[in-house]
């Protein structure tokens, strides 16, 4: 199997993040409750908010779920250094871990009443080279194509990039 690159593991995160608030409101029986959402990939905030590039059809799927369950605007950019989820990755031994106390509970700004968002508008580089890409409301997903031999490949990487010019 492939390994997943760590902005589809992060984008797949989101998936997941948009799914938890409409089961939590049907469990717990809310109406309507304030939806904040943060991550601390600036990929993943530049996947969300754009309006202008044309996304490969496993990013755009993803991308259309997410939006399809919230806005931009809900979404907001937590630095690494404060984000509870990257403990773990920086050599933090499992009884560190255990006294952790943003491992369990998450930064000390998603408990106050009145959050001041820091850092919710990073520039990530999402360039994608010489390709002419679509916005994504014009953007007709391709299922990926099977190839063999060189010559396929080319023939089906161009394939895909003019059919979308």
């Amino acid at each position: 199997m492939k390994p997943m690159s760590t902005p589809r593991r992060e984008l797949t995160a989101a998936v997941i993040s948009v799914n938890v608030p409409s089961m939590l409101s049907r469990e717990l029986k809310y109406e309507d409750p304030v939806q904040v959402f943060y991550t601390d990939s600036s990929v993943v905030l530049g996947y969300i908010r754009n309006e202008a590039k044309r996304f490969h059809t496993y990013v755009g799927n993803r991308v259309h779920h997410i939006r399809g369950r919230s806005e931009p605007q809900q979404w907001h950019y937590v630095a690494s250094m404060v984000s509870p989820a990257d403990v773990a990755s920086r050599g933090t031994t499992p009884k560190q871990l255990s006294e952790h106390e943003s491992w369990f509970k998450g930064p000390s700004f998603v408990w106050e009443n009145n959050v001041t968002i820091r850092n919710s508008n990073p520039q990530p580089n999402l360039e994608s080279g010489k390709k002419r890409l679509l916005p994504l409301s014009q953007t007709k997903f391709l299922p990926k194509r099977k190839s063999g031999t060189p010559f396929q490949k080319s023939l089906n990487r161009n394939v895909s990039t003019t059919h979308h010019r």
